[in-house]
């Protein structure tokens, strides 16, 4: 296999496992947490890391240099595919439409 990135070592990434959990509302979302290796996750300063969008773009189980980079700085990163995110079905989607800001539900 050849990679792109060969100055990486795979075993010194941090972590990063499928979370879910209900907004205000009671809609699960679902999303993706990354702790700084060697981290149990607590007591950790909490970096929310929106994808762009909000429409026909989602985060997804890859690398994410953003949250990797946090996370060696000690950060613990939350990346959400919030209403209106691609791939959860027309009434995820719609369920964002005039709702996405400060203060929505979600």
């Amino acid at each position: 296999m050849v990679s792109r990135r060969e100055w990486l070592d795979p075993l010194q990434m941090a972590q990063s496992r499928a979370v879910s959990f209900k907004a205000r509302d009671g809609l699960p979302l679902q999303g993706y947490l990354t702790v700084p290796r060697g981290s149990s996750g607590k007591q950790l300063p909490l970096v929310l890391l929106p994808h762009g969008g909000p429409y026909y773009v989602k985060d997804s189980w890859e690398f994410a240099d953003e949250a990797q980079l946090l996370a060696a700085a000690g950060y613990a990163v939350l990346r959400v595919n919030f209403r209106g995110s691609d791939g959860y079905g027309r009434a995820f989607e719609s369920a964002g439409a005039k709702a996405v800001g400060p203060g929505d539900a979600g």
